[in-house]
């Protein structure tokens, strides 16, 4: 497939004929939302707000458009949220200006006082979490950085709103990632202590078990609490990937998984994630290219990877690194909000959602932004921090599938007793060279696609660069197609499948 791909000259000709982009680094989720459909809005509101509450208004995607978009339709009472919110801020009889946000699972509605005071009032989509649980284990006084002032909270749809909602003070100050690049080394490094100090704290908060923290009365079976500190338990892990709730997960893989916690011990979380793996099977063996395996090959590396998991988790090693520990899902600048006349004084940490409590040793899964040092593959350019962001991860994948490959031939080495699970026939091991070296080549397709036309994996595209980057993916489609014709190394239909978006 290397051999295919090297032929491939889409870049110049698409990126100067069709794609004509502004990049920049607004596209990231917290600054989603600058088109805005027109909306009346009720009476509490200054006449001249209008915008749209219910859908979704900030893009669109290459990729799954009508279901992305459907997702993350809220049904809600809008009329009763902004009473609510007047009602929070004393003195306030009217809301003078509404912003509205809007990321991957929630929307935020900044509203604006006839006092002056700002709140934000913050809605999950049904693609957020499980229902009630989420918003449960994100209200969590227990953390001890700074988050922004809770006013109300509600859990329960059934509240007069119609929906699940947190709101709470508008958090001061800057985001990180605006002004880090105006920050000298200095402030680098004693923002980083900061934030690396808070982690510290975090991670010596002494939990009983693996799962998602709660209040002692919130919405669980009462098999499903384990007691905490007085007032709190920690139940099932709340992580959208063990429910199956993103966009048609339901639809592909059923109901959520049998075992989402909460865990005692880092064999049951081991087993969890197991069995969470065999829930996220699709119903049917269809749709898969070569690289990706078939059911039966994704079931054989689950089993695999259980007797694996069952070896790794007695080193002593190990379990030394398992400490139950409180884990920020995405503790990167665009969360962290500093002073505007002080970088290096955290003013605010925020998106708690689907917070969570790991073995302690997830924290070396992922280096945070701030702290990451740089080594992507050579010749790779990121116009902003989101590209960054999905560049690097598929990168990561890739890697992390070929050192899986390699476990076996390294257990020694890495000081495991006994001999690994798994191991590879020398038959095995070349059928799985030519798999990667496919595996590969997509992921170059979708990281150089992502690049060109400015989007992420998921091929988001802002509303007012819709048309333009719709096109410039047909023509690079048609480039594709065109050149799989003239070198002929593999079929039309196989280079369709490889196309990563269905839009045409």
């Amino acid at each position: 497939m290397h051999q295919f791909w090297r032929p491939l000259r889409i870049p110049a000709r698409v990126i100067i004929q069709h794609v004509r982009i502004t990049f920049s680094s607004r596209r990231g989720l917290s600054n989603m939302g600058s088109k805005m459909s027109r909306h009346h809005l009720p009476d509490s509101f200054h006449q001249g707000i209008e915008l749209d509450p219910y859908n979704y208004t900030s893009g669109r995607w290459l990729n799954q458009d009508e279901l992305q978009r459907a997702s993350r339709s809220i049904s809600f009472n809008f009329s009763e949220l902004g009473k609510k919110v007047i009602s929070l801020c004393p003195g306030a009889t009217k809301i003078i200006k509404c912003e509205k946000r809007e990321g991957g699972f929630n929307r935020v509605f900044l509203f604006t006082m006839d006092t002056g005071s700002c709140v934000a009032a913050r809605l999950p989509t049904n693609i957020a979490g499980p229902p009630r649980l989420t918003t449960n284990s994100e209200y969590n006084p227990k953390i001890s950085l700074p988050i922004p002032k809770i006013l109300d909270w509600n859990d329960n749809p059934s509240n007069p709103t119609g929906t699940e909602y947190i709101i709470q003070e508008h958090v001061p100050g800057v985001q990180l990632h605006q002004i880090w690049p105006k920050m000298n080394s200095e402030q680098h490094m004693l923002c980083t202590k900061a934030l690396s100090l808070a982690m510290r704290d975090m991670a010596s908060l002494k939990f009983p078990a693996y799962g998602s923290l709660y209040f002692s009365d919130g919405p669980l079976e009462s098999h499903l609490k384990i007691p905490f500190e007085a007032g709190f338990c920690v139940g099932p892990h709340c992580g959208p990937v063990y429910w199956n709730r993103g966009p048609g997960e339901l639809d592909m893989y059923g109901g959520p998984s049998s075992n989402c916690g909460p865990w005692k011990d880092l064999a049951s979380y081991c087993l969890g994630l197991i069995e969470t793996g065999f829930s996220r099977l699709p119903r049917t063996d269809s749709g898969f290219l070569p690289h990706q395996g078939s059911l039966h090959d994704h079931a054989s590396l689950l089993e695999t990877s259980q007797q694996v998991m069952q070896k790794l988790i007695v080193n002593k090693s190990i379990q030394n690194a398992a400490t139950p520990a409180l884990l920020h899902p995405d503790f990167h600048k665009r969360n962290i909000y500093v002073s505007a006349e002080d970088p290096t004084v955290i003013t605010g940490v925020i998106d708690w959602q689907s917070a969570s409590i790991e073995p302690a040793f997830i924290y070396a899964n992922e280096t945070p932004d701030f702290a990451a040092v740089r080594k992507y593959p050579e010749g790779n350019t990121f116009e902003n921090e989101q590209d960054e962001h999905h560049q690097k991860r598929q990168f990561k994948d890739a890697s992390i599938c070929y050192q899986t490959y390699d476990l076996s031939a390294r257990w020694t080495e890495l000081g495991l007793s006994g001999t690994c699970p798994f191991s590879l026939t020398a038959e095995e091991l070349a059928k799985h060279a030519t798999e990667y070296e496919d595996f590969e080549t997509v992921q170059t397709l979708k990281v150089w696609l992502q690049n060109s036309l400015d989007t992420n994996s998921d091929g988001w595209v802002p509303n007012d660069e819709w048309d333009t980057t719709k096109e410039a993916n047909r023509a690079a489609y048609d480039e594709w197609i065109q050149t799989t014709k003239e070198v002929g190394e593999i079929t039309v239909e196989k280079a369709d499948e490889m196309w990563p978006f269905d839009a045409r």
